[in-house]
């Protein structure tokens, strides 16, 4: 991955010039202009898709992406919503959805999280869960199609606060 003109670009072998960076060149996605630094999320798209890589950036800034909130993605080409303890969102296909801190949980932090996707006029559950939800964590949901699934996949990525690095005694 190399920046390159406020993008992040990920190439599938070494090139040697501007043609062969554009052939070599798998996916790409823009890094917001404000970011002091970055998560970067890239999913394996089905079989057949162009391009066969998909690359999202996420503002890791703590205004933008606080600690105890959630951040949830959707790659799949329907409609979908998840529901996380007291919040009931739409997953945009392709968009970052915000999720608020989870408030509703119960005494051992977990909250009830489902994600739903639309099959004509109903709404299909296909992930539920009972998950933690802590102050110092932070969760990003990928909504995604594996090859052969008859139903879209969650992946869960937990970032945990880094612990401070203890002093040597002295």
């Amino acid at each position: 991955m190399v920046p390159n003109n406020g993008s992040i670009v990920l190439y599938s072998k070494p090139f040697q010039n501007a043609e062969e960076a554009k052939e070599a060149a798998i996916c790409s996605a823009k890094v917001p202009s404000k970011a002091k630094s970055a998560i970067i999320v890239i999913v394996g798209m089905p079989p057949g898709t162009d391009p066969a890589y998909k690359m999202v950036v996420l503002d890791d800034g703590p205004s933008a992406f606080p600690k105890g909130e959630s951040r949830a993605l959707s790659l799949i080409p329907v409609d979908a919503a998840i529901e996380i303890g007291e919040h009931k969102l739409p997953l945009e296909s392709g968009k970052i959805c915000k999720i608020p801190a989870v408030k509703r949980k119960n005494d051992f932090n977990m909250a009830q999280t489902n994600f739903y996707y639309r099959n004509e006029d109903r709404w299909v559950p296909f992930t539920e869960r009972q998950m933690q939800y802590l102050e110092d964590y932070r969760r990003i949901f990928v909504v995604h199609v594996t090859p052969g699934a008859v139903a879209p996949t969650v992946t869960s990525i937990v970032d945990i606060a880094p612990a401070p690095v203890p002093k040597e005694p002295g």
